[in-house]
């Protein structure tokens, strides 16, 4: 239920943070920092990593899980908020200091900087136990193995 529980903190944390950077970013400077293509192309690749590490090793239960959604919402919205303080920050201090003005370079550079960000906020928000998933993985190659 932990896992299930950051998973959905994290979901809602990135979705936050997209639209917030996207939209703020657009009323601050008046051009989209991350291209059309560039969203779809981010999307999938952070899914991708997300599905590709995610384990599921579950027992079923008699009795059917309660939720509290508002409290993960509300975390949800304070992690999406604080990423997209950071990832401001980062933006301006790089159009400032690495003189990024072209369209291009601004697309190039907030691409970079959503993608290292849901990297990052992926691992952070969800608490991945890489042991777990090293220990997981050994016991797949050796099952496949024999």
């Amino acid at each position: 239920m932990i896992e299930t529980n950051n998973w959905v903190t994290s979901k809602i944390a990135k979705t936050f943070f997209t639209i917030v950077f996207i939209c703020t970013a657009y009323l601050i400077t008046g051009q989209f920092v991350v291209g059309a293509f560039d969203m779809i192309l981010l999307l999938f690749i952070i899914d991708f990593i997300a599905l590709t590490l995610s384990t599921d090793i579950v027992t079923g239960s008699q009795k059917p899980g309660s939720w509290k959604i508002k409290p993960l919402v509300e975390l949800g919205f304070v992690l999406g908020l604080l990423n997209s303080a950071e990832v401001f920050a980062s933006f301006f201090l790089g159009r400032r200091y690495f003189q990024v003005t072209s369209i291009d370079q601004i697309h190039s550079f907030g691409f970079a900087i959503m993608f290292l960000s849901g990297i990052v906020a992926y691992f952070g928000a969800c608490g991945f136990p890489i042991n777990h998933w090293i220990k997981v993985q050994a016991n797949r190659r050796m099952a496949n193995t024999f």
